[in-house]
């Protein structure tokens, strides 16, 4: 997954960091061999909601490069998927719990088709924290791996192709990003001089967290 014109969002310290190795959500694919599809988002107390359709209903996601997708625990009855397996996660605040696993067959975001997509069900208390903004699930890293992202948050637009060339780019300083063995998470590196010290630091690129950037106590104290 490749982002361009990096803008950073927000999502409330729902981050999960998969804890078993063996677990590998990079799997599906999109339908489509050649795309580039405008999806236009919504945009709540920083937050980007988008439409997507299953089984021919609408549903309201969560767009969020720092999660893998996920659905509702209410989701996942009325969907009435079968559990494929369960996984360890992790969240911010570094309460591990152990969630269920499924995989969806077909999901559509604008005219694009996701297949056999793997994803986690929420926890309960996450699900019904979403239901503030009537948000079903999340589109993730995992589903994006493939592409190329482009954020205008002037338009309130994402880009979604498998090409970069369909995107009008500007030729300035870039940085490749580093993406999870697990769940393609994508991260980037930030560079912090103080006096003659130098330090580097590993950053996940979060569309779904309304913060830049937030120094640790160890980066602090360096």
């Amino acid at each position: 997954m490749k982002f361009i014109y990096i803008l950073i969002f927000c999502f409330f310290s729902l981050t999960p960091c998969v804890a078993q190795t063996s677990i590998n959500l990079n799997q599906g694919e999109i339908e489509q061999k050649k795309y580039s599809e405008i999806i236009k988002y919504e945009k709540i107390k920083g937050k980007l909601l988008v439409d997507v359709v299953i089984n021919n209903k609408k549903h309201k996601f969560l767009f969020d490069t720092g999660a893998p997708f996920a659905i509702s625990q209410k989701l996942f009855r009325e969907l009435e998927l079968p559990e494929t397996g369960s996984v360890l996660v992790e969240d911010n605040s570094g309460i591990a719990k152990q969630l269920s696993l499924f995989s969806l067959s077909k999901l559509q975001l604008g005219s694009l088709i996701f297949l056999n997509t793997p994803g986690i069900v929420l926890q309960e208390s996450t699900s019904t924290m979403l239901d503030c903004f009537g948000i079903e699930g999340i589109i993730g890293s995992n589903m994006l791996r493939n592409s190329v992202i482009q954020f205008n948050d002037t338009s309130n637009e994402i880009i979604i192709t498998n090409n970069a060339k369909n995107l009008n780019l500007r030729k300035i300083a870039c940085q490749k990003l580093e993406l999870s063995e697990i769940q393609s998470s994508p991260y980037f590196k930030i560079e912090i001089l103080k006096a003659d010290k130098k330090i580097f630091e590993k950053i996940l690129f979060d569309s779904g967290d309304d913060g830049f950037y937030e120094m640790s106590t160890k980066t602090l104290a360096f």
